[in-house]
């Protein structure tokens, strides 16, 4: 009854296609798709994973996201990783090269995708073995971004000239045995419980270095090769400063658009309380009962923004 519950409150939300030629067990699947993303996000859990077997009758992957939120492919592969997976076979090491490409330039940015595990999709990395795909995912919020280091490899995130790095969440070690694929996967469940305090400095900057070293983060699982993933916004802001005198209700009148405000440094007494004591009315800061403070407001910006 729970989960017949919480499957109509979230069906009410969003409009998943009825018409789908969905089998019995197929729809059981699509109850989890549904359910279980939205579960996910509340607690905080990994990233998703979804396989399927090239030779069976649903041979494809249906990747599915609540309302508000988009999908991100992180890593895929269309081939054979393990001797076990679609039935047994020797070969544990057939790789499309292009896989990962191919699912992000057809996923990334969708809430619901759909991708066959076909050689006609992605070729055919070795002939005669039975393949599969699998594809390790999220579901972000619109404006995400996010950027994947192996160890030991540097890159640099940035944003556009006039925005601003935010990060909102980072990684460091191994969750799956597509990301960063190497000989030592020992450990799937492995993270650093210090790697967003080692890149705070990120936050505010146009672009920011990314090492993925264990100097850098420590290292959470000896003998396993780790990547770090960085999920990040680029934001435009700016800072104005808003006081209420008196308790009495006050306007602080901004230049541009931008739909979030935070708090930098409260000046007054009067706790300032974001909805009660200051907010943002149009192109307005607003203030109220002796609410003084320094505050940024921002605006995350899009790839075609």
């Amino acid at each position: 009854m729970a989960r017949a519950y919480l499957r109509r409150k979230l069906l009410s939300r969003c409009e998943f296609s009825t018409t789908w030629p969905w089998t019995n067990m197929e729809l059981i699947s699509l109850l989890a798709l549904v359910t279980i993303p939205e579960l996910i996000h509340s607690i905080g859990l990994p990233n998703q994973h979804q396989t399927a077997c090239e030779h069976s009758l649903n041979n494809a992957i249906h990747l599915r996201c609540p309302c508000g939120k988009v999908l991100y492919v992180q890593a895929a592969n269309y081939g054979r990783l393990d001797k076990e997976t679609c039935g047994y076979h020797d070969n544990d090491q057939c790789r499309a090269t292009r896989a990962v490409d191919i699912v992000r330039n057809h996923c990334n940015g969708q809430r619901k995708c759909d991708v066959r595990a076909h050689n006609g999709v992605f070729g055919d990395p070795c002939r005669g073995v039975p393949k599969y795909l699998e594809v390790v995912y999220d579901c972000v919020s619109p404006g995400m971004k996010s950027a994947i280091v192996c160890e030991n490899q540097k890159s640099t995130i940035r944003c556009l000239p006039g925005h601003k790095l935010a990060l909102q969440g980072v990684d460091y070690g191994r969750h799956d045995e597509i990301t960063c694929p190497s000989p030592a996967m020992y450990n799937l469940t492995c993270h650093s419980n210090i790697a967003m305090k080692r890149l705070l400095h990120c936050n505010g900057k146009e672009s920011c270095n990314l090492v993925a070293k264990n100097s850098v983060f420590g290292n959470p699982c000896m003998g396993t090769y780790k990547y770090m993933e960085v999920r990040y916004r680029c934001e435009k802001t700016k800072i104005i400063v808003c006081e209420s005198h008196n308790t009495k209700y006050k306007e602080c009148e901004f230049g541009g658009s931008f739909d979030t405000i935070s708090l930098i440094q409260q000046k007054s007494q009067a706790n300032c309380i974001h909805g009660l004591r200051f907010g943002i009315n149009g192109n307005s800061v607003w203030v109220d009962q002796a609410c003084q403070g320094t505050f940024r407001l921002s605006k995350t910006v899009c790839d075609d923004d």
